[in-house]
């Protein structure tokens, strides 16, 4: 899955507040799915909704935004609805952490 994901990669460097900010501020992932978001909306503050609503607008059914500690934050959407895969969480994790290992890799 993560091979599949990387051969069309898409990068994007922000310094943001909203829910990317919050996960590189806490440590914590957030999965959160097109099904579930309705009953949720109230837990996120008006930018994260914003942003959150645009994406699923365009088909995106999945969002997962996960800390990648000390080198921040990764976020991947999925035009599926998939239920949270702390496996998913963890191999992408160890994966950034070991490019980290490779110099110039996360720059």
């Amino acid at each position: 899955l993560l091979s599949k994901m990387m051969v069309d990669d898409r990068v994007q460097v922000t310094g943001e507040e909203g829910l990317v900010g919050e996960v590189a501020f806490t440590g914590k992932h957030h999965w959160i799915q097109l099904g579930n978001f309705h009953g949720e909306e109230a837990a996120f503050p008006p930018k994260v909704l914003r942003d959150l609503k645009r994406q699923f607008s365009a088909g995106v059914q999945t969002v997962a935004v996960i800390p990648v500690l000390p080198h921040g934050v990764v976020q991947f959407g999925s035009r599926l609805s998939l239920m949270e895969s702390m496996g998913f969480v963890y191999d992408v994790s160890c994966l950034m952490h070991q490019l980290g290992f490779i110099h110039g890799a996360l720059q």
